[in-house]
């Protein structure tokens, strides 16, 4: 389970980046999917990166990071924490719910405001 290591922090994080920035041009594209894969990827992504940089551990940066950036995509914090937890441990929940608010807190700019 340590393959995460292998790669380079930076190539992790720039792929994390790099895939939630493109996945909205695509998507306007005609490329068909929504928002929800592509966002736990990049929070999956950017979470091991920042893991590897820190030395914390693995599984709370990628639930932390995971829980703000579907917060900051759906808006909807309680409803990211609930589909989170499937897929991490228990005893993350307070910093996933933290995460996932303060994300969803964050004002959209201007041009994506509807």
């Amino acid at each position: 389970m340590e393959t995460y290591l292998t790669i380079p922090a930076g190539v992790l994080i720039a792929t994390g980046l790099v895939k939630a920035m493109l996945t909205p041009a695509l998507i306007n594209l005609g490329w068909r999917g929504g928002h929800f894969f592509p966002v736990i990827f990049s929070g999956v992504s950017l979470g091991y990166g920042l893991a590897i940089l820190t030395g914390a551990d693995p599984v709370f940066c990628v639930a932390v990071c995971t829980a703000s950036t579907m917060g900051a995509v759906m808006r909807q914090p309680v409803m990211v924490v609930g589909l989170l937890l499937m897929c991490f441990p228990l005893k993350g929940i307070v910093c996933m719910i933290i995460a996932a608010v303060i994300a969803a807190g964050i004002p959209l700019p201007k041009p994506l405001r509807k």
